[in-house]
């Protein structure tokens, strides 16, 4: 019994939800009058309403004057923008069905032609259009779930690996490749990336330093996903922030450390793959161009010297988790 309650309540919780998904709208049922209206209406659509209970239709029976057939089903279903139209031959052995979010086409479904009793007719009418709604309804309800994705706000979390150059001839280290930031919708976002490593020493004759470098770039991006597939472009500043410690300077080279901040702006490509809706492996590849090259320099002998143009490179994963769950 206890299952029976569970599975009822279930049950009623997805109805609820399929309704809120869609909205209310017409479905149509045309016949030419003449004294079938009531055989419609004593027969036809209790059966109908029976199979369509809980799905977001207005189930409506229609007299037309004119010729039953595609042009005036268009017609109609402009005019009240309705889920379906449908209409039986005049023989009464086939159903039409005009569904204009599947198409402009119209597909006809056998009836039994064995079968007289109106009654059991409008029981076979009314299961070929809830089959025939349970598509259109789906698809409507896909199509608003893609559009309620494509306007959601995004916190985008990067994470990934990354070689940082210390020097023009120096070695390069193995950093982490940071990235926060939002994505409005499919396209636009922006993004506040790091890089970090370890300090790196500086062994000289007469003492020891390190030197520790945090590239930061601030950066306005742009995505044109295709499929899982989403490359993006990201513009924005950048800003090279180089300290070194350990080590005593003279007065005219230690003004150039306090520590050295290097302005400069940034460009990077990004390829994302979503292999599911909030976690996206990603490469990069860019460039920082930097207003002047930075160069550490004791006691005449130049310790640090990093060009103005740096190349970026990372691998990692990106997490996309919806505002809305935080």
């Amino acid at each position: 019994m206890r299952r029976l309650l569970l599975l009822l309540a279930c049950s009623l919780l997805l109805s609820a939800s399929a309704s809120a998904a869609a909205p209310t709208r017409p479905v149509l049922v045309l016949h030419p009058g003449h004294g079938q209206g009531d055989r419609y209406s004593a027969d036809v659509l209790p059966a109908a309403r029976a199979q369509l209970d809980g799905m977001p239709v207005d189930l409506q029976a229609v007299a037309v004057g004119g010729v039953l057939g595609p042009e005036l089903a268009a017609q109609l279903a402009e005019q009240v923008d309705a889920w379906t139209v449908a209409w039986l031959a005049e023989d009464t052995d086939s159903v039409f069905l005009l569904s204009p979010s599947l198409g402009s086409e119209v597909r006809s479904r056998p009836l039994d032609p064995g079968v007289t009793s109106w009654v059991v007719k409008s029981e076979a009418v009314a299961a070929i259009l809830r089959s025939e709604l349970e598509a259109v309804v789906s698809q409507a309800v896909e199509v608003q779930a893609r559009r309620a994705q494509a306007r959601r706000t995004l916190l985008a979390l990067r994470v990934g690996y990354t070689p940082v150059p210390v020097s023009t001839e120096g070695p390069v280290l193995h950093g982490v490749d940071l990235g926060v930031g939002f994505r409005f919708g499919r396209h636009l976002g922006f993004e506040l990336g790091a890089s970090i490593t370890s300090p790196i020493p500086l062994g000289i004759e007469d003492g020891k330093g390190e030197m520790l470098r945090v590239p930061l770039r601030f950066s306005v991006t742009g995505s044109l996903p295709v499929g899982r597939f989403e490359p993006s472009l990201a513009l924005g500043l950048a800003l090279e922030v180089l300290q070194v410690t350990g080590l005593s300077f003279e007065p005219a080279d230690a003004a150039a450390l306090v520590p050295l901040v290097t302005p400069g702006l940034s460009a990077n490509i990004q390829a994302r793959y979503r292999v599911l809706p909030w976690l996206a492996p990603f490469v990069l590849v860019g460039v920082d161009v930097l207003v002047r090259d930075q160069v550490v320099v004791r006691d005449g002998v130049t310790l640090v010297h990093r060009d103005r143009a740096v190349l970026q490179a990372a691998v990692g994963v990106s997490f996309l988790v919806p505002v809305g769950a935080i």
